[in-house]
């Protein structure tokens, strides 16, 4: 499916996956559990920010 590389966006494989497979409430989830704000977690998901060392786990 693609490496998950810091400072890059994530494949355009990996964005359709969790678009099609992921709900709003999955997000408030991985929130709730990492702290990573909900707004980073949908802009990495849509390709419109890059993977950080932060995130990149939360992945």
């Amino acid at each position: 499916m693609g490496n998950l590389e810091i400072g890059k966006t994530i494949s355009a494989e990996v964005s359709h996956f969790l678009k099609e497979f992921t709900t709003a409430q999955d997000i408030a989830d991985v929130n709730a559990e990492t702290g990573v704000s909900v707004s980073t977690l949908n802009y990495v998901k849509r390709r419109a920010g890059n993977i950080s060392e932060d995130n990149k786990k939360e992945l």
